[in-house]
Order: C-alpha cells, then sequence, then structure tokens
C-alpha cells in the first residue's frame, strides 16, 4: 500500500509537470505530532517525536502563484518508562508507540521574491494520510520479565488508518536551499470506538534542496 500511494502522487506530479514548469524538491524534516483521546470526560495525550523524508513537484501556474505536490515517509516514537511502589512490591516497565505514514501534501504557493536570491513563499493545502503500521509494545523488566506487543490496525481494532490534514506555513528559499515551517491540524476522527474521539496536530519544520 505505501509504494501504491507513493508512485500514483509522483506519477500525477510528473503527469502535470510535462504542462508546466516545475522544479523538484527533497527535503528532511521534524515532525512532532499530538495525539489527543477523549474518552468520556478524560483527555489524554501523547506527544510522538516525528521525523520523515519527502519529494515534491512545485508547478509553476503563471505569477506568484505555484502548485506543489509531492509524498512523504513519515515515523512517529513516543517511550515512556513506568515504575510502581506499593509498600513493599514494585515493579518497573517501558511503553513504545510506533507509527509508520506515508503522507501526499498538495499546496498552493504565493512566491514573493525578497531579491535576486531570497524568496518568501506562504502555502496551504490539504494532506492525505494512510498509517502503513502503528504498535505499542510493554516491556516489563521487573519483577518479572515479559513483553506484549499490540498491533494498532489488526482486524479487531477501531483504529483507521486513514487522515486529512489541514496544514499552512512559511517557507524561505536562498538560492537551491529553503528551510520551511508549517501547522497541521487532523480533520477525522482516528478512533471509531464508541464514546472516544482521538484527533492529532503538530508541526513541521524542515530543510530541502531544489534541483
Amino acid at each position: 500500500m505505501k509504494k501504491l500511494i507513493t508512485i500514483v502522487a509522483l506519477f500525477c506530479a510528473l503527469f502535470a509537470a510535462e504542462k508546466a514548469q516545475a522544479q523538484l524538491n527533497i527535503s528532511l524534516g521534524y515532525a512532532p505530532e499530538r495525539s489527543l483521546s477523549n474518552i468520556g470526560s478524560v483527555d489524554t495525550a501523547f506527544w510522538f517525536t516525528g521525523f520523515y523524508a519527502g519529494i515534491n513537484y512545485e508547478i509553476g501556474l503563471g505569477g506568484p502563484l505555484s502548485l506543489a505536490i509531492g509524498a512523504q515517509y513519515r515515523f512517529n516514537i513516543w517511550n515512556h518508562s513506568e515504575h510502581h511502589n506499593q509498600g513493599s512490591f514494585f515493579s518497573h516497565s517501558t511503553v513504545r508507540m510506533r507509527q509508520n505514514l506515508v503522507d501526499i501534501p498538495v499546496m498552493m504557493r504565493y512566491n514573493i521574491p525578497l531579491n535576486s536570491n531570497l524568496t518568501l513563499s506562504p502555502f496551504v493545502g490539504p494532506m492525505f494520510s494512510i498509517a502503513v503500521a502503528g504498535s505499542t509494545t510493554k516491556t516489563v523488566t521487573f519483577p518479572y520479565n515479559t513483553t506484549t506487543v499490540e498491533n494498532w490496525y489488526d482486524k479487531y481494532s477501531t483504529k483507521s488508518r486513514f487522515n486529512l490534514y489541514a496544514m499552512a506555513g512559511m517557507e524561505l528559499s536562498y538560492n537551491r536551499f529553503n528551510i520551511s515551517a508549517s501547522y497541521r491540524l487532523g480533520m477525522l476522527d482516528l478512533d471509531k470506538a464508541d464514546a472516544i474521539t482521538t484527533k492529532v496536530s503538530g508541526l513541521f519544520v524542515s530543510i530541502g534542496h531544489r534541483f
């Protein structure tokens, strides 16, 4: 599924590039994400540490407007240690959450030249996302050693693999190098169980090179 979505996204970008001037941009970024679940009246939040690598085509639409279409591979990590002490009994465990995703951003850009080398580009648009894998691993290290793994997307799961983000941000380009920052807001409920609402939000900070 991951390869199929990536191929489709790049095919669409290349098809459009045949009919318009296009530039290829490769980027690496830091993308932390907050997952907020509401169960009844209780909110539970996780801050994932996220990283991604991506590629996109910026297609000139005339004047300062352009359209950036791309695909990126992203992974989220959350680690937590638990220590429980109840009188003479105590236990220690670690909890690790992992998530791998493929994202397809489609951004409308407005390019503002500041001088011959420097360009400021605000952008806005949707980002489609599919989770390739997600799991929680709990390892008890004391008083006994056990490991349990929960697959988020097994056949009994109520969690959705699909998400739609609204994104907005700014890119600063110097010659062929660029840095960008953006905010993303997940629009869909990622847990379909009764009385549970889970949505995500976060930031993208990246560096890139345009070819």
